[in-house]
C-alpha cells in the first residue's frame, strides 16, 4: 500500500485542497506526506529574459527560501505527527519535477488538486495534473473542489465509489480499493454503468422495441451479475461493507450523479480501461469524472 503522499502546493488555497484528504489518508495508512513545492524553471528564465535592463526578477534561491518557509507552515499545521511529515522546495519544470520525484519512492500517491492558479511558481495546477497524469505511473489523487465548497468535506470521506466496466484493466483498481477500504473502513460501491441499445434505427418498430427490450434485460442482468461476483470477491477478502449498483446512462455522468448524491464519497477508477459490454474508454471519463464530481478521484495507471 501506499507508504508516502506526494502534495504538490504552488501557495495557493486552491492547490491546498486536497490536504484534509491526503491527511485522512497518511493518518489511517501511517504514510509519510511528503509536501513539495516546485518554482518553474522555466517562468524564471523567462522572466530573467523579458525583463533585463528594467527589473530584476528574485533570485531562484530567494524563491526557495520563501516557499521552505510557507511549506514549513503547512506542515505545522497539518495534522499528522511531525515525524511523518517532510517537506522540500526546489527549482524545477513542474510536471517533470512532480513524476520524478514520485518515482523516487515506491509505493507512492501523488495527491495534488487541480486548477489552483497562483503561488510561488504560479504553475496551472490543472495543465499539470494532465501531464502528470500522462507520465507517471504512480497513482494519482486529483481533487478539484467545486465552488464555495469547504475544503474540510474532502476528509470526510466514508464510500469509495468504483467504477468498472467489465474490463481486466478496470478491476485494476479493486486491489487499491481492498487496502484503502481496511485502513480507513470505508463502504465499497461497485457501480457499472451500461449504455442501453437504442430503437432509434428499427426498421419495425414493435417487434424491434420488444427485441432491444430483451435485450437491454440481458445486459442488465450480466451486468448485475458481474458486480455481485466482484462484490463477492472483496467480502472474500474480509471487507463487509460492499454494495452494488447497476445504471443505464452515459458513464462519466452517471457516475457523477451518483457521487453527488453519496456524502462523503469519493471515486476509485483506472485510466485506459477500453473495453467492456459499450466500451467506454475509462481515461476520458476519469478527467470528465474529476472535472465535474467536486469530490477526491484516485486514478490509477494499469501495470
Amino acid at each position: 500500500m501506499y507508504t508516502r503522499i506526494l502534495v504538490p502546493l504552488d501557495g495557493s488555497t486552491l492547490a491546498e485542497g486536497v490536504l484534509p484528504v491526503a491527511r485522512r489518508f497518511a493518518v489511517a495508512l501511517q504514510a509519510q506526506v511528503h509536501l513539495l513545492s516546485i518554482v518553474d524553471q522555466e517562468m524564471v528564465e523567462s522572466l530573467s529574459t523579458s525583463l533585463r535592463g528594467r527589473y530584476t526578477p528574485r533570485p531562484a534561491g530567494e524563491l526557495t527560501d520563501l516557499a521552505d518557509t510557507y511549506l514549513r507552515r503547512v506542515a505545522e499545521g497539518l495534522g499528522v505527527p511531525p515525524e511523518q511529515v517532510r517537506f522540500s522546495a526546489l527549482v524545477d519544470r513542474v510536471p517533470e519535477a512532480i513524476v520524478a520525484e514520485a518515482e523516487r519512492q515506491p509505493d507512492t500517491l501523488i495527491a495534488m488538486s487541480t486548477h489552483g492558479r497562483s503561488g510561488f511558481g504560479r504553475f496551472l495546477l490543472g495543465s499539470v495534473a494532465d501531464k502528470v497524469l500522462h507520465t507517471t505511473h504512480a497513482p494519482l489523487l486529483l481533487y478539484r473542489p467545486r465552488n464555495g465548497e469547504s475544503n474540510e468535506a474532502t476528509s470526510e470521506v466514508a464510500t469509495v465509489v468504483v467504477p468498472l466496466d467489465g474490463s481486466a484493466l478496470a478491476e485494476q483498481a479493486l486491489p487499491h480499493v481492498a487496502a484503502l477500504a481496511r485502513a480507513l473502513r470505508l463502504q465499497v460501491l461497485l457501480l457499472r454503468v451500461t449504455s442501453p441499445m437504442s430503437t432509434a434505427f428499427a426498421s419495425d418498430a414493435e417487434s424491434d422495441a420488444a427485441y432491444y427490450s430483451d435485450l437491454n434485460q440481458m445486459l442488465r442482468q450480466e451486468a448485475e451479475a458481474y458486480l455481485a461476483a466482484k462484490a463477492r470477491q472483496l467480502k472474500e477478502q474480509g471487507l463487509g461493507a460492499v454494495t452494488t449498483r447497476e445504471m443505464f446512462g452515459y458513464a462519466a455522468s452517471t457516475i457523477v450523479d451518483v457521487v453527488r448524491e453519496t456524502p462523503g464519497s469519493f471515486v476509485a477508477i483506472s485510466t485506459h480501461g477500453r473495453s467492456g459490454l459499450r466500451r467506454w474508454a475509462l481515461g476520458s471519463v476519469a478527467n470528465r469524472v474529476v472535472a465535474n464530481a467536486g469530490a477526491p478521484v484516485l486514478v490509477i495507471r494499469p501495470s
